[in-house]
């Protein structure tokens, strides 16, 4: 019984540890460590924004932030030119901060009534285009993302899992 409980209680911190060590987080950890112009750029952007936590994403540097009392999850794609590429903002299920036109399509769709519910609404705005994307789901139903654009039509619809969106994504 000794042994057991010492196993165990050097199990505990070793399995803490392990998963702690298993991200695949790439941000950058301090501020001072992206180059001006990127921060010169969001500053620019977004003067009061006052924390942002960056990433290098591929050849793209992010910064995430939050806005409207934390219930909005921003992120700024800027490109190697800091320039702005891309903003990706998640909602969550929050469907009253959505355009009013977003909204009507959603509940007005097989996926706005029982039994499928809103999971997360993400907005994505690129040069040319924006769109948003509304994860749905219905117990016993693999998730289907509903992909609407600015003027509130259903472009297309995506049963399982989507690639992740970065700049220059293709409708």
């Amino acid at each position: 019984m000794k042994i057991k409980k010492f196993l165990m209680t050097l199990a505990i911190p070793v399995i803490a540890m392990t998963f702690a060590s298993c991200s695949d987080d790439d941000d950058t950890p301090d501020v001072n460590n992206v180059p001006t112009k990127f921060t010169e750029s969001f500053n620019k952007l977004y003067p009061e924004v006052k924390t942002a936590k960056w990433e290098t994403k591929g050849q793209y540097r992010v910064a995430e932030f939050k806005q409207n009392n934390n219930m909005i999850e921003t992120e700024v794609w800027f490109d190697s030119k800091a320039d702005r590429v891309m903003v990706h903002n998640d909602y969550g299920e929050n469907l009253f901060l959505i355009p009013t036109v977003i909204n009507d399509a959603i509940v007005d769709s097989q996926y706005g009534t029982m039994p499928w519910s809103v999971d997360d609404i993400d907005e994505y705005v690129m040069t040319g285009s924006s769109f948003f994307v509304i994860e749905a789901e219905a117990a016993g139903q693999p998730d289907t993302y509903v992909f609407i654009n600015d003027a509130g039509q259903v472009v297309k619809e995506v049963t399982g899992n989507i690639p992740d969106i970065t700049p220059g994504y293709q409708l």
